[in-house]
């Protein structure tokens, strides 16, 4: 019957003479392949992330207005000297008394208006951070 039905199988068994299982006519892959076939994951390739090279920019610091006379401050780019946002985060709310929370890979927001606050704040707390590369953009829509 095997013969008959599949005769590239049939050719197969009866060039090796160790017995073989029928594979049901599904050819199995060489021993190399199957290891790479192991590795690969779904939907092709990992491609490996490369971190970006941060050059340090500027800190941008907003006042984003919230309800009525209410305001939010925005602080972006303090990752960019390499300071820990979520320390940063907590030295925040507790200077100002408010709530402040990371909410982006390179933004906090503080509760309140402290835009002219947070300059000297800044330079106070992180020496490294100078004059020129805090930037005021005022008051701005989120």
């Amino acid at each position: 019957w095997l013969e008959k039905n599949f005769p590239d199988v049939f050719a197969r068994m009866s060039v090796g003479n160790a017995p073989k299982q029928d594979t049901g006519g599904v050819e199995a892959p060489p021993v190399g392949e199957e290891d790479e076939k192991k590795k690969q994951k779904r939907g092709g390739r990992g491609q490996i992330k490369q971190k970006k090279k941060t050059v340090p920019q500027k800190i941008t610091i907003a006042k984003i207005p919230r309800a009525k006379k209410k305001y939010v401050t925005r602080v972006c780019g303090m990752n960019t000297f390499d300071i820990d946002l979520k320390e940063a985060q907590r030295f925040f709310a507790q200077k100002f008394s408010c709530g402040a929370s990371v909410t982006a890979e390179d933004e906090i927001i503080i509760q309140g208006d402290f835009t002219d606050d947070i300059i000297d704040v800044i330079q106070e707390k992180w020496p490294e951070v100078d004059d020129d590369s805090i930037d005021d953009l005022g008051e701005v829509k989120k």
